[in-house]
């Protein structure tokens, strides 16, 4: 079974675009289900139904990020959508990604007097999840 180093996973926006300084990244994907049954079945059967999606990036803050910038800007603006690319193998054609957009949902600056400027965002998947590979 291969392991993928996680220094080689990264976040960018749908244009190839790295979004600087970060230093993890979770992607969340659930699948809703529904359970039932009918008289006279004691077994319970699981449907699926809805499907939902979510990242969240953190690391450290970098003002002079363009692609941090935009997150921010994108709060600010009250647009909110982004569209972004997750890539946990790596940067090479033909390793997996992810791509769809995000409704952001919060983006934080985080300070304090013993370590370096935090940054981190979340965003809710608006629309279809897809898996493909780096071209």
């Amino acid at each position: 079974m291969a392991t993928i180093k996680g220094y080689n996973g990264s976040l960018r926006d749908t244009s190839g675009n790295l979004i600087g300084e970060l230093t993890s990244f979770t992607l969340n994907i659930t699948q809703n289900t529904e359970n039932h049954n009918s008289f006279n079945d004691e077994w319970v059967d699981t449907t699926a139904t809805t499907k939902t999606w979510s990242v969240d990036g953190s690391g450290m803050y970098a003002p002079d990020d363009t692609y941090q910038n935009a997150l921010v800007d994108e709060v600010i603006s009250g647009d909110s959508t982004y569209s972004i690319e997750v890539r946990a193998e790596g940067n090479t054609t033909g390793d997996e990604n992810f791509t769809g957009s995000i409704t952001l949902g919060e983006v934080s600056i985080d300070a304090s007097s013993d370590g370096v400027i935090g940054f981190s965002f979340s965003g809710q998947g608006s629309g279809a999840l897809t898996k493909g590979t780096v071209t």
